[in-house]
């Protein structure tokens, strides 16, 4: 829990994973992905994980967004995995873990060592939503090349922008005045 006085900041996430093979081949390639906005500035990170499902890749996606953060912040994640939201949206229709302990602790952990306050919000995947298709697009792009390249995470913020000025949704919240980067994240690469 975040005990400092000033206000945290509001940043909202589009976290998607992608597994080819989906776990039941050999030839499985997963990458999770996370495009983290604040005010008009948004950052892209992403991971390639190897042999994992694509329930796997989705937890981590929602862990890596969590880890980019620099500071406790208000988090609201938007992922097209019912199966994240549900799990990590307390009330009626909440999913037990059943399965995956380990990446469930791990986003528990992340989330808690962070001191961040994280809502989870399901959107429809493949649906137009340019946001989350830019998170979809870097996670398949990196778990086909089975590695990441500045250009790809570029050319996800590049098409996460362009959403943003194509859809009619409300503005980002403006910006908290801050000092330094916001979003970090030794593990895994990232490009503004």
């Amino acid at each position: 829990m975040n005990t400092n006085s000033k206000p945290m900041k509001e940043v909202t996430a589009y976290a998607d994973g992608s597994s080819l093979g989906n776990g039941q081949t050999t030839k499985t390639r997963a990458a999770c992905a996370a495009i983290l906005a604040h005010g008009a500035s948004a950052k892209a990170f992403a991971e390639y994980i190897g042999a994992a499902s694509n329930q796997q890749a989705e937890i981590r996606a929602a862990i890596l967004a969590v880890r980019s953060l620099k500071e406790p912040c208000r988090l609201h994640v938007i992922s097209d995995s019912k199966y994240v939201v549900a799990t990590m949206t307390p009330g009626p229709g909440q999913f037990k873990r059943k399965a995956n302990h380990e990446l469930w602790t791990k986003l528990d952990e992340a989330i808690e060592a962070g001191g961040h306050i994280v809502t989870f919000q399901w959107t429809r995947g493949h649906s137009g939503n340019a946001r989350q298709e830019a998170a979809d697009y870097l996670a398949h792009t990196v778990s086909t090349a089975q590695r990441i390249e500045p250009f790809m995470l570029r050319r996800a913020v590049a098409r996460f922008d362009a959403g943003r000025e194509q859809e009619a949704l409300p503005p980002m919240p403006p910006p908290v005045p801050t000092t330094g980067n916001l979003f970090s994240n030794p593990g895994a690469q990232a490009a503004a």
